[in-house]
């Protein structure tokens, strides 16, 4: 794209206004143009522009649901208002600045690269190590229908916000891997074939142990997902160009944190919370009725209150020492002394490791955390009843705190759950309807009940302050470890509310200047249904066979690309393993006075299979999950890995 090319803006006159856009990609391809201009009333919104460009250009109509919106080379949102004077721009999901002083080097270019001279412009005579990440055209793809040729790609990009995307990722790269020097990052553009470099991500540090290879694989990563630029692909199936599946949040947009340090200076805090769709960017209010998106897109919170250790209550230990980064200062907490588990250290493979005892909460696992969360934000509404689906933890910790708080439950069950699950959740007081087949019958019953208007969905995966909550297990465990991260924490892996919620806390823990980087996350799947797994192996086909590990036969989590994205930039992986090795996890762990629910115990078996890639003296943490005390034959179990 020629660096001279004309910009448009906006024109208003007494009560709408000419709104200039530029269309890139198949958009412009469709359209026909690649700038045009469409009439809007003064202070119009983003959500006002794309069905009056749909009216103009009904050929775009189909792109405009997943298209991305610009305003002034930084992503804009549905309720974002459009002013005079703003430069908008519209693309498609890309296709797969700095505080410091330090050397850097950002371009979007048709020029062919010199590595030499892009490593030398990031090396200072500290430097000791450069990790450089180069792509290149390939020249031929294996797809579920074969192999495809390809004979040339021809690159696009919105470059103004691509330059300033690039130096946003810089930024990023250095508050995760603070031992990094220099940073480069250079984008080819153009028509580019098959062996030729497409990109360069480099940092450099002191020391090859100084980030430098974490932080170019993260920058890759990230390039993929929120630079805008575009490939077209030439070959033996035709053109096409090739689009990503990444959506920018709010927290994307790299943004001045002052709006967000005056909003937190509020009293009661009840200007966070507010929801966001990552699929699609609507927005809704924080008393939103609905337990998901129009769109089938799981929300999550577009504003939260920043982590700062001054604000922890140190008369507290339990979960709600960190209440003023959970709830609106006006909520009440709904407790029974859950969260501020104890982590003991045992052995394992010859190394010494934590354990994170989850299952000492007080219904016997870490739902407790969201359920005391959710239930307490419930019943600052008056909320009489609520309602869940659940394999048995859940359920019993939404039944436990809905007693507490004066309220009815009822869960959707699976028939098959464990007898002294279902029996724990009757104890409370909860109605049980239990539901023929797999888990997943169990959460379609329940989302069927709220199409017949059964309210209120208290769910533990949808809802997003029950993710929000295990937050807290980051915070304890730094806590715990004197101020300090492990280098890797491996959890049992199901919809990934737990692991979400670790890897927002330990983010926010680093934005917070307080650990270094954050740990890596394994996450551990039953090899019987593995989805995410087998998503990250790129295979196709996935089951949802029995497994020991009931809480975490979820076959459709819905939050499966957060979870892949949080693992990825941790530099993380994910595991699956087999029934016979649950059973071991099972017997070792009890061996060191742990009785861990199958659930919880793939964490044992997860561990071997990466205890090689952790170096000597890390610290690791395992989290446990759930109590042994609710698996039926857990002692049979057991004894008959012995005898094997």
């Amino acid at each position: 794209m020629a660096d001279n090319q004309e910009i448009l803006f906006l024109s208003d006159d007494s009560a709408r206004m000419r709104v200039s856009i530029r269309l890139f990609a198949t958009l412009r391809d469709r359209a026909g143009v690649d700038q045009t201009e469409i009439e809007l009333p003064n202070g119009a919104h983003v959500a006002d522009l794309l069905p009056a460009l749909a009216a103009k250009y009904p050929l775009i109509e189909p792109g405009l649901s997943t298209a991305m919106v610009a305003i002034n080379q930084e992503y804009a949102f549905p309720d974002d208002k459009i002013n005079p004077g703003d430069e908008v721009a519209l693309f498609p999901p890309v296709s797969g600045g700095s505080e410091t002083e330090a050397p850097d080097h950002f371009a979007v270019t048709t020029e062919q690269l010199d590595l030499d001279a892009i490593c030398s412009a990031i090396t200072i005579p500290e430097t000791g190590a450069v990790c450089v990440f180069s792509g290149a055209v390939r020249g031929s793809t294996s797809t579920q229908d074969g192999v495809r040729s390809t004979d040339h790609l021809y690159y696009e990009a919105y470059q103004p916000m691509a330059e300033k995307t690039l130096r946003q990722i810089a930024l990023e790269i250095r508050r995760k891997f603070p031992g990094v020097q220099g940073v480069a990052i250079v984008q080819r553009i153009g028509e580019l074939h098959v062996g030729e470099t497409t990109i360069l991500v480099a940092c450099s540090a002191g020391h090859r142990n100084g980030g430098c290879f974490e932080g170019a694989r993260y920058g890759i990563d990230r390039v993929k997902e929120i630079v805008p630029v575009w490939k077209k692909e030439f070959g033996s199936a035709g053109e096409e160009w090739v689009e990503g599946h990444y959506r920018p949040t709010p927290t994307d947009t790299g943004r001045d944190d002052k709006s967000k340090s005056a909003i937190q200076a509020s009293n009661d805090g009840s200007e966070f919370f507010a929801l966001a769709c990552p699929e699609c960017g609507e927005s809704y209010d924080a008393n939103f009725d609905g337990f998901k998106c129009h769109c089938g897109g799981a929300l999550e919170f577009a504003k939260t209150p920043t982590f700062d250790r001054v604000l922890i209550d140190a008369n507290r230990f339990d979960l709600w020492r960190y209440k003023r980064f959970l709830t609106p200062d006006t909520i009440g907490p709904i407790t029974l002394g859950e969260g501020w588990t104890p982590m003991i250290e045992t052995i394992h493979s010859g190394r010494p490791i934590l354990l994170k005892l989850e299952s000492m909460n007080p219904t016997g696992s870490f739902k407790d955390r969201g359920a005391a969360v959710l239930v307490s934000v419930l019943k600052a509404q008056d909320t009489p009843a609520v309602y869940d689906d659940s394999s048995g933890n859940a359920g019993a910790a939404l039944a436990a705190y809905a007693a507490r708080a004066g309220m009815q439950a009822k869960l959707y069950v699976p028939a098959s759950a464990a007898p002294q699950k279902l029996a724990q959740i009757r104890v409370y007081g909860a109605t049980l309807e239990t539901v023929d087949g797999p888990r997943s019958e169990a959460a379609k019953a329940a989302e069927a009940a709220f199409d017949r208007g059964e309210r209120v969905y208290a769910s533990h995966i949808w809802n997003p302050f029950s993710v929000f909550a295990h937050r807290t297990i980051a915070y304890e465990i730094w806590e715990q470890l004197r101020g300090n991260a492990p280098h890797t924490i491996v959890v049992p892996l199901g919809h990934g509310s737990q692991l979400l919620g670790m890897a927002a806390g330990f983010e926010e823990l680093l934005q917070a200047g307080l650990i270094s980087q954050v740990p890596r996350l394994i996450g551990v799947q039953a090899a019987a249904c593995a989805p995410i797994y087998e998503s990250q192996q790129a295979q196709v086909a996935s089951s949802e066979l029995p497994t020991l590990a009931e809480g975490i036969r979820i076959i459709h989590p819905i939050r499966a690309k957060r979870v892949l994205q949080a693992i990825t930039r941790s530099l993380g992986a994910i595991v699956a393993v087999d029934e016979q090795e649950i059973v071991g996890g099972i017997a070792a762990l009890a061996h060191e006075g742990v009785l861990a629910e199958p659930t919880s115990a793939v964490v044992w078996a997860g561990l071997a299979r990466v205890m090689s890639d952790i170096p000597e003296g890390a610290k690791i943490v395992l989290t446990i999950t759930g109590s042994g005390q609710k698996t039926y034959g857990i002692d049979k179990l057991v004894a008959q890995h012995a005898v094997i």
